[in-house]
């Protein structure tokens, strides 16, 4: 039996392929990012979102990025 990963991504890169969007109303929804919630995807045998993924290590960046603009 294929894990739910291997079923879906096949079918949510061909989506983002066509129209941009990898969402569908029987998938777990890609999130888009944003500041605020910080929130991503999960690519593991049970597809799920979470917020703040190595926040310490890629909130380094934060202060650079602001800097460099």
């Amino acid at each position: 039996m294929l894990s739910s990963y291997a079923m879906a991504a096949p079918r949510a890169w061909s989506r983002h392929a066509e129209s941009g969007d990898r969402n569908d109303g029987n998938a777990v929804a890609w999130p888009r990012y944003d500041e605020e919630t910080d929130e991503n995807i999960v690519l593991d045998l049970a597809i799920s979102t979470q917020a703040g993924l190595k926040k310490e290590l890629c909130g380094a960046w934060d202060g650079f990025a602001a800097e460099a603009l």
